[in-house]
């Protein structure tokens, strides 16, 4: 059986937005499925989506794809950035997020809508569903992947030196599916 919770969040990162710099207060409350019995595996999943907001998306900067000049300046000056697919508009960044949360939850716990806003939108939020999500942005980019990336990161050629063990980012804070083994 499938619990319905719900779940809210609120983030500051900076935004770069028509040749300027901001700094935003979002807003997300997140409706939730849950598809585990498994309370360790709820938790994890839970925990997982504030790992990423915590460490990774807030205090970063957002920022469009197509703003290729800009993102080199942020990155040369060593601000952690959150590339988007368009202009970072409340809507778009709610769709990319709510994406990314579920790929984050590998199908455990599944957002299946969310209400999104901010501070400089004076608050006006878009609710915004999973299958609206989906088909504006189905490619494999880094907000449908299971990892804390926040943009494209392209391949590495491969080493010729085999690696047995490199623990993810998941692993390395316990946020796995499975518990450790001491």
């Amino acid at each position: 059986m499938s619990s319905r919770i719900i779940k809210d969040i609120a983030f500051f990162a900076g935004v770069h937005f028509e040749n300027s710099f901001m700094i935003n207060l979002y807003e997300c409350d997140m409706g939730m499925l849950v598809h585990t019995d498994d309370v360790r595996e709820q938790r994890v999943a839970i925990e997982r989506i504030m790992h990423f907001v915590t460490n990774h998306l807030t205090n970063s900067l957002i920022i469009a794809q197509q703003e290729k000049d800009a993102i080199q300046k942020y990155e040369a000056a060593g601000h952690r950035l959150c590339i988007v697919p368009e202009e970072p508009y409340d809507q778009i960044l709610g769709l990319v997020l709510l994406n990314k949360f579920n790929s984050i939850m590998e199908g455990k716990v599944e957002i299946i809508d969310i209400t999104f806003g901010s501070k400089l939108s004076d608050y006006i939020k878009f609710q915004i569903s999973k299958e609206e999500a989906e088909e504006m942005y189905p490619s494999k980019a880094w907000y449908n992947s299971p990892n804390v990336d926040m943009k494209d990161v392209p391949k590495k050629k491969r080493d010729k030196v085999v690696k047995l063990f490199e623990p993810d980012e998941w692993e390395q804070n316990d946020l796995t599916w499975k518990e450790k083994k001491s």
